[in-house]
């Protein structure tokens, strides 16, 4: 310390100081390079130093503008590492800028950067020790989890209760479709094509609102969009699209697959030849998108479209050019979206992904068997995954703990609720989690179920069958019961 304020000072083996770096400041944490010629030092003002000791000179220096609580070196490539306790953490190559930045859902203890710059190893204050590995710049999570058994359920479970529910005449050879959405009005409402000849509109207390006779005409896709004010379905005929009042406003015939809406009316389809067509306008002529693969399936990500291939999805906006694309070494077997936040995938090897809209990796973890569905509970940082052995498998971020446990059948269809997820199975039994991996309640459905959506109802969903469709709460027992028996309302 002098008047320049405080600062760093070295010494070599002998005992020779060398020259002094001064006016840094209060010295939080410091690093030293393999060779001890270079000093990677955090001050309290939140600046950043990195100093050539030997020689004495600065090789750079940084102002994060916020408390640093920690710094790593990786000696071989000159990249650091800078983390605060509040979960960030940012690289920055060897002059000092930054490479990229990644929050964690916890408050962080300590980090550390491997000499080569390709592995971070990182503890959080929940007790969760992780490896981010790094390549092309982008990290992936690549934790390991404790597992542990169930625990034995104590006190009071849940139970599943009708909300309300609407007959349909479907059965094995024609499958009901449905999409949601949320209105202008704040209303949430489903299209629903009842597997025979009507196509209907209800809110959501089940009530209603319009309904068009399709003349027997099978639907295989659909799509809405409340800022477009348009429903488009996909028949073996054709292509319809209504109004959200059930007016018809367009119809062109040709062999589609599947359908989805912009928010300004354009439109994308995928063609008999699985290729993806898009549509500025509805009375607009097409262009075919030029993908690395077939098409798949269309999802709805926010205002941009995830298109599903057999190794790779990509996204695409508005104006029908791909921003995105992610491939993978095996076949993807499944790729939902949460929320309009994360993307979730999972593939015949087991792989686990979830992609934030960058869309950057944020979560990766492989499993023994592949998957069938998966789901992600932001607000309790725990993913739910179901795999071709029947078993499903619950991950929690925030304590490293895996757990495993199983219904009637294998998991198919899994959406996210306030106590963990729903999951619905091939034999029709749904089954609430919390997540510990704790099986809440439980219900076998009477008719074969088809899919399983969110619901902006607190801890409701709508589930879709071959002859039903209905909005189903997954509520506490009152009476402390033992059974997930179904009650209605």
């Amino acid at each position: 310390f002098d008047d320049r304020g405080e600062g760093l000072s070295a010494v070599n083996h002998n005992g020779k100081p060398y020259d002094a770096f001064m006016g840094i400041g209060t010295i939080t944490d410091l690093e030293l390079s393999e060779d001890g010629q270079i000093v990677l030092a955090a001050a309290e003002n939140g600046k950043t130093f990195c100093l050539n000791l030997t020689k004495g000179f600065g090789i750079w220096k940084g102002d994060l503008g916020h408390k640093t609580s920690g710094v790593s070196y990786a000696s071989k490539t000159g990249e650091s590492l800078i983390f605060s306790n509040s979960g960030q953490i940012i690289k920055l190559d060897a002059t000092g800028k930054q490479l990229w930045e990644h929050w964690f859902p916890d408050k962080l203890l300590d980090v550390s950067i491997t000499n080569d710059g390709l592995c971070i190893f990182y503890a959080t204050e929940h007790g969760e020790i992780g490896l981010l590995t790094q390549s092309d710049r982008r990290q992936s999570n690549r934790m390991t989890f404790q597992e542990v058994s169930v625990k034995p359920l104590t006190g009071e479970v849940a139970s599943f209760r009708k909300a309300w529910a609407l007959e349909l005449p479907g059965d094995d050879q024609h499958h009901s479709e449905i999409c949601s959405w949320s209105g202008q009005d704040g209303v949430e409402y489903s299209l629903i094509w009842d597997g025979n000849e009507r196509l209907l509109c209800v809110n959501d207390i089940g009530e209603e609102i319009w309904q068009e006779r399709l003349n027997s005409e099978e639907v295989i896709s659909m799509s809405a969009n409340p800022d477009a004010d348009m429903a488009v379905i996909v028949s073996k005929s054709g292509v319809t699209g209504y109004d959200l009042s059930g007016c018809e406003i367009f119809r062109f015939f040709g062999q589609f697959c599947c359908v989805h809406v912009f928010n300004d009316g354009a439109l994308m389809l995928i063609d008999a030849h699985k290729q993806c067509r898009f549509y500025l306008a509805f009375d607009h002529f097409s262009h075919v998108i030029e993908l690395a693969g077939p098409a798949e399936g269309l999802l709805s990500f926010g205002t941009r479209v995830i298109i599903k291939s057999d190794r790779a999805f990509f996204l695409a906006d508005s104006s029908g050019t791909v921003v995105a694309e992610k491939t993978f070494n095996a076949n993807l077997s499944f790729i939902d979206s949460v929320a309009d936040q994360f993307i979730v995938c999972g593939t015949e090897a087991g792989l686990i992904c979830i992609f934030d809209p960058s869309p950057d990796t944020v979560f990766s973890y492989k499993l023994d068997a592949a998957i069938t569905a998966v789901s992600y509970n932001k607000n309790l940082e725990t993913i739910f995954a179901g795999t071709a052995d029947d078993s499903i498998v619950v991950l929690q971020r925030r304590t490293g703990q895996m757990t495993r446990t199983s219904l009637t059948g294998r998991p198919v269809l899994i959406t996210g609720h306030e106590a963990g997820a729903v999951v619905g199975t091939n034999l029709d039994q749904l089954g609430l989690l919390n997540n510990s991996g704790q099986i809440l309640a439980r219900y076998t459905l009477p008719f074969k179920l088809r899919r399983l959506l969110p619901c902006h109802r607190r801890l409701c969903m709508i589930v879709l069958a071959d002859e039903s469709v209905s909005c189903l709460a997954a509520v506490e027992n009152n009476n402390g019961s033992s059974t997930g028996q179904q009650h209605e309302t």
